[in-house]
């Protein structure tokens, strides 16, 4: 299991180090596949996966995502947070991003 949260870690931190909107697809099929395979993301593959909704401006996807974290606790780390923001900031979705 730690193999493959290393794998996907490595993957989607790839993909997000790359600037292209296709990459920033694949990291979000690659965030999915996780969640599919029952490995809990953790604060690093929440932020990634949070900077690809940003990039692709895909807010739906992105309160999806925000959904999982309040449902696993991340909602209050501080840097899940702080992407969140910029998320619906960049979105123009204001009234989530007050929430925080």
């Amino acid at each position: 299991m730690i193999q493959q949260r290393t794998c996907y870690i490595n993957v989607i931190k790839e993909c997000c180090s790359l600037k292209d909107c296709e990459v920033d697809c694949e990291a979000l099929e690659m965030y999915n596949k996780m969640r599919e395979s029952r490995i809990e993301p953790d604060s690093f593959i929440y932020i990634n996966a949070i900077k690809a909704c940003c990039i692709l401006k895909d807010c739906e996807v992105g309160k999806l995502i925000h959904n999982h974290t309040i449902e696993s606790g991340y909602d209050l780390n501080v840097f899940v947070s702080n992407a969140l923001i910029d998320m619906y900031c960049k979105c123009k979705d204001t009234k989530n991003a007050r929430r925080f």
